[in-house]
């Protein structure tokens, strides 16, 4: 192939000195080969970016995903209405006495009360070491005056005496 290469150019060099008119074009003669690829080239910059384009189809369901904790207790609703009165049920037991109460005041005085029988008559006898009380008296209380221990009082019938001090009694009517 080098050499018609350099013939194609000798002769084109030898006819050069020959020029006559211009012919017509030939007809264009089969391809050649395919050359190799030669380096590549720096990169260029960045264009400018693109307007979005339409949205795609949704994908397919993904599978489902683990259950998640409980949420927080919600807040209390409001009250419901009140249900029906239910059923008495059987009387209990009776309890404890309780304790007694305070006093109540005081209430208003009452009539006055008939007139009772005369009370006892008491006379007191002294001065002498034996006394005795009249008849329709009783022997009520005796005692030896003074400071004596050593006087006796002596208790006979409806009298006393003291051995040596003054007696003192105390006679009842009947």
């Amino acid at each position: 192939m080098k050499y018609s290469i350099a013939a194609a150019v000798l002769a084109a060099f030898l006819l050069a000195g020959c020029q006559g008119e211009k012919g017509p074009p030939g007809a264009t003669g089969p391809a050649g080969p395919q050359g190799e690829a030669g380096p590549a080239g720096p990169a260029g910059p960045a264009g400018a970016a693109g307007a979005v384009g339409p949205q795609g189809d949704a994908g397919p369901q993904g599978e489902a995903g683990p259950k998640g904790d409980p949420g927080a207790q919600g807040a209390a609703g409001p009250a419901g209405p009140a249900g029906p009165q239910g059923v008495a049920g059987p009387a209990g037991e009776p309890g404890p006495e309780g304790a007694a109460g305070p006093a109540g005041p005081a209430g208003p005085a009452g009539p006055a009360g008939a007139a009772g029988p005369a009370g006892a008559s008491l006379r007191v006898v002294t001065g002498s070491q034996e006394n005795s009380c009249a008849a329709g008296e009783v022997l009520a209380s005796a005692f030896c005056e003074g400071s004596s221990t050593a006087s006796v009082l002596t208790v006979s019938g409806n009298g006393a005496g003291c051995s040596t001090s003054n007696v003192t009694i105390v006679c009842q009517a009947q």
